[in-house]
């Protein structure tokens, strides 16, 4: 008994928190619009009190990370990256709003696009209240400042990321001042990805090792997460030598981490391949991604393109057993079946991977190959085929040549990480949107690499101007 009034009575503290946080997000960023100065100091007078109340207000910012900007809800990115690349197709009951993402004829009055952008900031806020407030918070330890402080860099240069990949220059927000966030212009993208490994560098020193901060699931940012998402920057900025050295910092955790020799385990709550996961909100819930996407009707709101199901080599076993199919007896959709719980379970089975180790070994080969080390690269693709069940490189084209081998791991990333939120950031960075898309939307410009900036945000700001090309 005495323990469960305790957790109700934490409860109560961490949905104050929360509320306080919010609170202050609202006055403080989003929109950036012009208000009465925070009341900061409630903040840090409430929150940074103990070690209790301090990783309550951690919590509530992973709450607002994990909910609208990065779920796998109908206007979460990954939903709407999916439908602006070549992954997913609308239902006939999609709306207009989200239509433009799949049509690519977005408008900066998309109201998707300005809750992107809201939300965002408002997470980014979040963690700059946090980094604030842990300066002189006496009655947090040390150990837990240190921790805190690494997870909120980590979060702030996470979001940011995402950012940039969306509408390329951007503000890179580090205050909770209102004045400072009340005119704010746009950064080049190339300096907000400095910006972003600066602040990762920087987490990285004071996260644990370990996951014990989350009772050893896999639910909050440490050493390991900040290397793999280390690793992952450096490639999308063409750093190989250090996209290899991080990545094979995680590779070589073996006590850690490993692949899944069983593709069914892989997106377990329990996977040893998972870094870093998002753990459902009540116990008997699954991953979201489950219940929104796979089917059981004809699609609500989204399925997987032809285009993406015809993409799989014969006998991959990655399209059998993460692809799945509904039919009506007319017609027939296709849809991800990574996640397998579709409703709640008795207890969580499944929690959203954010960051895998099959990833890892995608940014290690791409950069191998970039350097000409091309065994280690093709050593670390052939471990992904020989899960899927398919002819290794090794084997069949071992004198495969550097540009020839590119193009395989891209087809590689695209069989093994489809609607984890990379592929329509792969086709940006890789050069490949503008023919890749020509080809299946009629609608295509090339200037639809980037995501307009909401006209909202133009309104209010007007140094955020020029809005991007195009629109």
């Amino acid at each position: 008994m005495k323990d469960n009034k305790n957790k109700i009575r934490l409860n109560i503290k961490v949905s104050r928190i929360m509320l306080i946080l919010m609170i202050g997000s609202v006055m403080a960023c989003e929109d950036f619009i012009e208000v009465d100065p925070p009341k900061t100091g409630l903040v840090s007078e409430t929150v940074f009190t103990s070690d209790a109340t301090a990783n309550a207000a951690m919590s509530a910012v992973y709450v607002r990370l994990t909910g609208s900007f990065l779920g796998a809800g109908a206007s979460s990115i990954i939903v709407l990256n999916g439908f602006a690349s070549d992954e997913l197709v609308p239902a006939a009951a999609t709306n207009e709003q989200i239509r433009e993402f799949y049509n690519s004829n977005l408008t900066p009055i998309n109201p998707n696009l300005s809750a992107i952008w809201s939300v965002a900031y408002n997470i980014i806020y979040q963690s700059n209240a946090i980094i604030a407030g842990l300066n002189g918070a006496s009655g947090v330890s040390e150990s837990l400042k240190n921790q805190l402080e690494g997870e909120a860099l980590f979060i702030r240069a996470y979001t940011h990321f995402h950012l940039a990949n969306l509408f390329g220059d951007i503000p890179y927000i580090t205050t909770t001042d209102y004045r400072e966030n009340a005119k704010v212009s746009r950064m080049p993208r190339s300096s907000v990805l400095g910006r972003v490994l600066e602040d990762l560098e920087n987490s990285k020193q004071k996260l644990a090792e370990n996951y014990s901060y989350s009772k050893n699931e896999r639910v909050r940012v440490n050493k390991w997460i900040a290397s793999a998402f280390l690793a992952r920057v450096y490639l999308y900025i063409g750093d190989w030598e250090k996209a290899e050295a991080e990545s094979s910092i995680v590779i070589s955790n073996t006590a850690l981490f490993e692949l899944a020799a069983n593709l069914d385990d892989v997106f377990l709550k329990s996977s040893r391949e998972a870094i870093w996961q998002w753990m459902p909100s009540n116990s008997g819930q699954n991953a979201v991604e489950g219940s929104y996407f796979i089917l059981t009707g004809a699609p609500n709101i989204a399925s997987l393109s032809l285009d993406l199901v015809s993409h799989f080599e014969t006998g991959d076993k990655r399209k059998e057993r993460w692809t799945g199919s509904f039919s009506d007896g007319v017609n027939i959709w296709y849809f991800p079946f990574k996640y397998k719980q579709k409703v709640p379970t008795s207890a969580s089975v499944e929690y959203s991977v954010v960051m895998r180790l099959a990833e890892l070994y995608l940014v290690r080969s791409e950069a191998r190959a970039n350097m000409n080390n091309l065994t280690g690269a093709i050593n670390d693709l052939d471990k992904l085929r020989l899960r899927a069940e398919l002819p290794l490189i090794s084997d069949t084209s071992p004198g495969i040549n550097k540009e020839e081998l590119l193009i395989r791991i891209e087809h590689e990333r695209r069989s093994e990480l489809f609607t984890e939120n990379h592929r329509w950031y792969d086709l940006i960075r890789t050069g490949q949107a503008d023919v890749v898309m020509t080809a299946i939307k009629a609608g295509w410009q090339a200037t639809d690499i980037l995501f307009p900036l909401p006209e909202s945000e133009l309104l209010i700001n007007p140094l955020l101007q020029p809005q991007n090309p195009g629109y």
